[in-house]
């Protein structure tokens, strides 16, 4: 939950966290990857911003992952770390980033991820809910979301894309009025 101007918003994390399988993986281990998530999220967004960045052994992989990537595909990034909120839904969402790609006219939801594999049902979700609330705010983005699994050992990430679905977007709506069922208990 996320308390904002005196309200309670359901963070997108708070709607996807029953559709995430993480049961099986240490709690030590889990927030430890948490937090190299968190100081890798961190240097990107001082990097756009310009900032001298130095990463930790555990981060440095991970972000020249990023860099990697960055220099091979000049992105112009738009936005970055930015919180957005539906009043309708009381929902809010921080987005990695709002990037337009080389060559397209549309910009494009991105994501940065340190995980070892894809997670496609939770990150689909993620995609989902970030569109509609940057379209509940009047930030236009295309209809496909862009997952960037950065590496450990700094080599080229892997890209996962996803496109809007109407089923997915269902299930997202629905995970939302489930969570404040189950909140208002």
């Amino acid at each position: 939950m996320f308390e904002y101007e005196g309200k309670l918003y359901a963070r997108v994390s708070d709607i996807i966290r029953p559709f995430c399988c993480f049961g099986h993986i240490d709690p030590v281990v889990l927030d430890n990857k948490a937090r190299i998530g968190t100081e890798v999220h961190k240097l990107i967004a001082d990097d756009l911003d310009g900032e001298f960045v130095i990463p930790s052994d555990e981060t440095r992989g991970y972000f020249n992952s990023y860099l990697r990537w960055k220099k091979e595909i000049k992105p112009k990034f738009l936005q970055w770390e930015k919180r957005f909120f539906c009043q309708d839904k009381m929902l809010t969402g921080q987005i990695d980033a709002i990037i337009k790609m080389p060559d397209e006219l549309v910009p494009v939801l991105m994501d940065f991820k340190t995980s070892v594999q894809e997670s496609p049902v939770s990150w689909g979700m993620q995609g989902h809910l970030y569109r509609y609330l940057l379209l509940k705010n009047k930030v236009d983005v295309g209809d496909r979301f862009l997952f960037l699994r950065l590496n450990k050992d700094g080599l080229d990430p892997k890209v996962h894309a996803y496109k809007l679905d109407s089923y997915i977007h269902q299930k997202c709506m629905t995970a939302i009025e489930d969570f404040w069922k189950t909140e208002k208990k």
